[in-house]
């Protein structure tokens, strides 16, 4: 599992996590569920400058890609992402995590064992989509 969560600390520039396949990650964790790629601004804390690219989820035993917390997402991005195999849905969006935007580029899914995104009630007010997205 891959996980971005809120540090206490001061991170100038941006993180970039490139060129990575995912098997079988994420999963049931003390009593909840994860996604294999989280990217979680719980606490209420902001989570920016993430760029998430060229990654390959395969079979991930939850959710694909997960955003929880209720903190401010600013300038996250995910590009060239294709999310096979989900065991729940491929994208999930938790309902606090509506706060802030972010930006999916040529983001595919197939295969997903429930629902292709499961979006909370924020998709459009949190989701920006650019070019070549697939199956969501």
């Amino acid at each position: 599992m891959l996980v971005f969560t809120r540090l206490r600390l001061l991170i100038l520039g941006t993180t970039t996590i490139s060129g990575v396949n995912l098997i079988r990650t994420g999963g049931r964790f003390w009593n909840l569920d994860h996604g294999a790629l989280k990217i979680d601004a719980e606490g209420g804390g902001n989570l920016e400058n993430i760029l998430v690219e060229n990654v390959d989820i395969s079979d991930s035993t939850a959710s694909g890609i997960h955003f929880p917390g209720a903190g401010k997402f600013n300038n996250i991005k995910l590009k060239n992402i294709k999310v096979t195999g989900s065991g729940t849905q491929a994208i999930w969006v938790t309902v606090e995590a509506s706060n802030g935007k972010v930006n999916f580029e040529n983001v595919t899914v197939e295969k997903s064992a429930k629902e292709a995104l499961n979006n909370g009630t924020m998709m459009n007010a949190f989701m920006e989509k650019a070019v070549g997205y697939v199956g969501w």
